[in-house]
């Protein structure tokens, strides 16, 4: 019986991921006129999210993707290009640069958010109290598998480090 249940859950789980993305993807594409992708608008709300503790930059957003600072360089230069991000130089550190939203990247975000408010209220007004304490529980035993699985990957990740060390260690000696 669970099986049959994890299946259904699964299937559902990823057919609203993928729809949800799409959905995403095509109201950007038409609300900013095919100005940024659902990947720009990420990095956009990233750069957002890092300025609090001045994080905001190539460097430690690349950290936090876990991707190389010239793949994160390439979209900066492109959101930047865009009119969405602009560059400042660290005064403090001449090769350390901060990301910051302009009013463009910020209506951005503003829009991004109203598009999934809607959505949200959309689909709580046809649930029940009980529905949305359900789904609320579900979301929270979802966010505690992500972590768990994270903590996983960075011990499987951490372990394939130390092999590749240790391949090139052995074969340099």
């Amino acid at each position: 019986m669970f099986k049959i249940f994890k299946d259904q859950f699964n299937d559902v789980f990823l057919k609203f991921y993928f729809q949800l993305y799409l959905l995403m993807e095509r109201s950007l594409r038409i609300r900013s006129k095919n100005q940024i992708t659902i990947r720009e608008m990420m990095m956009i709300n990233l750069v957002d999210l890092l300025k609090e503790n001045n994080n905001n930059t190539l460097s430690n957003i690349a950290a936090y993707l876990q991707v190389s600072t010239p793949v994160v360089s390439v979209s900066v230069k492109s959101l930047i290009r865009k009119g969405c991000l602009t560059k400042h130089l660290n005064l403090d550190d001449n090769r350390v640069f901060y990301l910051e939203l302009t009013p463009k990247g910020a209506m951005h975000i503003k829009n991004a958010l109203a598009f999934s408010e809607r959505l949200l209220k959309q689909g709580m007004k046809k649930l029940s109290p009980f529905d949305i304490a359900a789904l609320k529980k579900a979301f929270n035993a979802t966010e505690f598998a992500v972590d768990e699985e994270n903590k996983h990957l960075d011990i499987e990740e951490k372990l394939l480090s130390e092999e590749k060390l240790k391949k090139e260690f052995n074969h340099a000696n």
